[in-house]
């Protein structure tokens, strides 16, 4: 806690107000201790409100930066999901083998869309070890569509239950 002392020169008028000089009655004497205190507890409220201002704007500069990292993560599995959808249209029209692309595009992405919810809810992800365990505490909704997903055998199936498991975790 700051001390804010107030110095006065004993030869200024003001400081002979304040009750500097010896000569005040003790009345006054009181006075001006009452006040300095006062001004003290005013300037502390001050510095309080400057700290608490201060931490607000760090908070938002963190929930803004949280905001983005997280829209540019949903974007990212977005834009993969897509691509697996069209990779996987391209192969069913031309059976060129897309197919392995698509599975490609598709391995990890259960565990990012885990990693976006979590960051959506603003705690941090568990380690893979403890995933299923720690998702099924937090939402068996979003754990069992995890299961359906890691499980899938095809790209195909695994494509409709990554797109399930987002609409899941975007409410």
């Amino acid at each position: 806690m700051a001390s804010y002392p107030i110095h006065i020169s004993p030869a200024s008028p003001r400081s002979l107000a304040l009750g500097a000089a010896p000569h005040l009655p003790e009345r006054a004497q009181r006075s001006q201790r009452r006040f300095q205190r006062l001004a003290r507890g005013l300037m502390q409220q001050a510095d309080d409100a400057a700290n608490r201002a201060d931490y607000w704007r760090a908070n938002q500069r963190q929930a803004a930066r949280r905001c983005q990292r997280l829209a540019r993560l949903r974007a990212s599995i977005a834009s993969d999901l897509l691509r697996a959808q069209q990779l996987l249209a391209e192969d069913q029209a031309e059976e060129h083998g897309e197919s392995d692309r698509a599975a490609l595009l598709l391995e990890g992405a259960p565990q990012r869309l885990l990693a976006c919810w979590y960051v959506q809810r603003g705690e941090v992800s568990p380690a893979e070890r403890d995933l299923l365990a720690q998702v099924e505490r937090d939402s068996p909704p979003v754990a069992w569509r995890l299961r359906l997903a890691l499980r899938a055998p095809h790209a195909r199936a695994r494509l409709g239950h990554c797109w399930a498991l987002l609409a899941l975790i975007a409410e």
